[in-house]
């Protein structure tokens, strides 16, 4: 196990992988299997995963699959489709990927990470980490203190993503990734929009707004998030691969 995730290109080690069929799968990974493989790979068809009662790693690659990780702490990489991600109970990894996906982190402390395209991050009771990356992504945290990731992607027109349910008393978090010196927080009824000022106002970027808040909570609450290391409780092996984009 490991605690630090960062960005590096690292390939996954797919000679370890059980890989399934082109087609439509349906496949439980039993006990026995997790033992024996790093994780299991599908391919291009719409793939229904499920995991077991042991740590697991499920990639459904091509396709709109749905993965469920079930016990324990396992990691889900969407990869192409619009796929749908289940962690489950204890600390789980999921990653949309490319297009749009949704995820449930399950209880836990969990990471989740949209990827590119719209998504909706659900992360569920526990300290949990959810980031949208590209696209107008819906991120919820519930229960526990959450911390949501606001980013600003280079050549992305519209990318401000909507923080659900902030609960600043919970001790919810906003990290952004620019310095907070060059954002405004700006009060619109009963939400607070996080903007990033340019030299004119048509130079300005929305980073994200937050929903049920005060400006001033969501000020407080904010930091500068440097995107090279993060910190994720009982991250699986191999997790700089795990987590990169594209």
């Amino acid at each position: 196990f490991i605690n630090i995730v960062n960005r590096a290109n690292i390939p996954l080690p797919i000679d370890f992988f059980q890989v399934l069929t082109e087609g439509d799968d349906i496949f439980p990974i039993s006990t026995e299997l997790s033992q024996e493989v790093f994780g299991v790979l599908g391919l291009e068809g719409n793939d229904e995963i499920t995991g077991s009662i042991l740590n697991d790693v499920i990639n459904g690659n091509q396709g709109d699959d749905s993965l469920d990780g079930r016990d324990s702490s396992d990691y889900l990489r969407g990869g192409k489709g619009f796929d749908l991600l289940s962690g489950g109970p204890d600390n789980d990894i999921l990653n949309g990927n490319l297009d749009s996906d949704t995820l449930f982190g399950g209880r836990g402390d969990d990471f989740l990470r949209g990827g590119k395209d719209s998504d909706v991050l659900t992360a569920g009771e526990g300290n949990d980490i959810l980031i949208g990356d590209a696209g107008t992504d819906n991120l919820a945290g519930e229960a526990g203190a959450d911390t949501f990731i606001l980013t600003l992607i280079e050549n992305e027109e519209y990318n401000a993503d909507i923080v659900a349910d902030f609960n600043f008393l919970e001790g919810d978090r906003i990290g952004v990734s620019v310095q907070i010196s060059s954002l405004s927080f700006t009060q619109e009824g009963n939400n607070t929009v996080i903007q990033l000022e340019g030299e004119t106002e048509e130079d300005n970027r929305i980073l994200g707004t937050v929903n049920n808040s005060t400006a001033e909570e969501v000020r407080s609450a904010s930091f500068f998030f440097d995107f090279t290391t993060i910190s994720v409780p009982d991250a699986l092996p191999f997790g700089d691969a795990a987590l990169r984009i594209g």
